[in-house]
């Protein structure tokens, strides 16, 4: 009886997590904003796994060795602009950038990618969890999670956890790609309006043209008329 209520309660446990992964992958393959996403995603981790600071650390395109680190967990962000410079000479995000693969650590000590009310956190964390944010060909960046006390990450808890964070990486890949291509529409909008006001000035050159023809046609006329009264 015993075996029997463990694995149920081990079933329960799978079940209840399977769930909550299917509920965050539906949220980052919907259109919602990134910021949304983001969020949502750190409140549906809070029911997976137990962390008291979440951020996020991105890679600014254009500037070689700078990340922005975002507060997600407990003061949610505004917008993706807001956040803190911060070198990549930080150890832990260094690290998870550079070899692309996840990082924990279950002891005592200070870490300068978590983020308290907009301000880097003072205090001494128990367990710091960092998976890298990749797609296949670009990393951009890291999710953090940090506690105040020490805990153990179950493996397949782990493995959820890093699993999200690539689909956040695919999530920031569509979204590049939408702005890509609104650049691209708004670039063709732009020429196609220049496009129309040319042939519209080609329109009105064309009539131009086309009275001073009829004035010379007539001017013609008159030129030939006079000539045949001089005959």
């Amino acid at each position: 009886t015993a075996e029997i209520e463990t694995a149920n309660k081990n079933l329960t446990t799978k079940t209840q997590r399977l769930a909550l992964t299917t509920k965050i992958i539906s949220l980052i393959n919907s259109n919602h904003s990134m910021r949304d996403i983001l969020v949502g995603v750190v409140e549906y981790l809070r029911k997976l796994v137990s962390f008291d600071y979440a951020t996020v650390a991105l890679l600014q395109e254009g500037i070689k060795d700078a990340v922005t680190l975002l507060e997600l967990y407990p003061l949610p962000l505004h917008s993706l602009s807001e956040g803190i410079q911060l070198s990549l000479d930080e150890p832990v995000i260094n690290y998870v950038v550079y070899y692309k693969r996840a990082l924990f650590h279950n002891r005592s000590r200070w870490y300068r990618c978590f983020l308290e009310e907009g301000r880097f956190l003072e205090k001494r964390l128990g367990t710091m969890f960092c998976t890298p944010i990749l797609t296949a060909d670009t990393v951009w960046g890291t999710l953090n999670l940090g506690g105040v006390e020490t805990h153990r990450y179950p493996q397949e808890v782990v493995d959820i956890v890093t699993f999200v964070a690539t689909q956040i990486g695919v999530a920031f890949e569509r979204d590049k790609l939408r702005k890509t291509l609104e650049e691209m529409n708004q670039a063709l909008n732009e020429k196609t309006f220049e496009l129309r006001k040319s042939i519209i000035k080609m329109g009105d050159a064309n009539l131009r043209l086309f009275d001073m023809q009829q004035q010379l046609r007539e001017q013609d006329k008159k030129m030939k008329s006079l000539l045949q009264e001089v005959q």
